[in-house]
């Protein structure tokens, strides 16, 4: 599989509710950083055992979670990833949509980091 593939089939697993295997395509010492919002699935998660209580948080406090991709760019095992979400937080029963680029670095088969860029502002307001 080339580093897209891997990142697609981390995203196939978690949509189908297989976190086990989805963590698989996950190094150990892996790194996951979205924005510091206050929320309990914000700021850098390091390793595969905070990324599992990160997705655990984002199950707790999301619903109806949705992505569409955009474009795939790769190259030398970057992944750029553009596209939109849309969820319900459950805190605040707020609907919440934006556009997000999102880089992974893969290597030897599995995903090094991953980062959201995403309208932060926003998704802490409607939190």
């Amino acid at each position: 599989m080339n580093s897209i593939e891997i990142i697609q089939d981390f995203q196939t697993k978690i949509r189908n509710g297989e976190l086990e295997k989805a963590f698989d395509c996950i190094s150990e010492s892996a790194v996951w950083h979205s924005e510091e919002i206050g929320a309990p699935w914000s700021g850098i998660h390091n390793g595969k055992d905070a990324i599992r209580r990160h997705f655990l948080a984002m199950a707790n406090t999301t619903k109806n979670m949705t992505r569409h991709t955009d474009n795939w760019l790769e190259q030398e095992g970057t992944v750029i990833e553009i596209g939109s979400l849309k969820c319900v937080l459950t805190k605040t029963n707020s609907d919440f949509e934006t556009q997000y680029i999102c880089i992974y670095k893969v290597k030897d088969g599995q995903i090094l980091s991953y980062r959201i860029f995403e309208d932060s502002l926003k998704l802490y307001r409607a939190y």
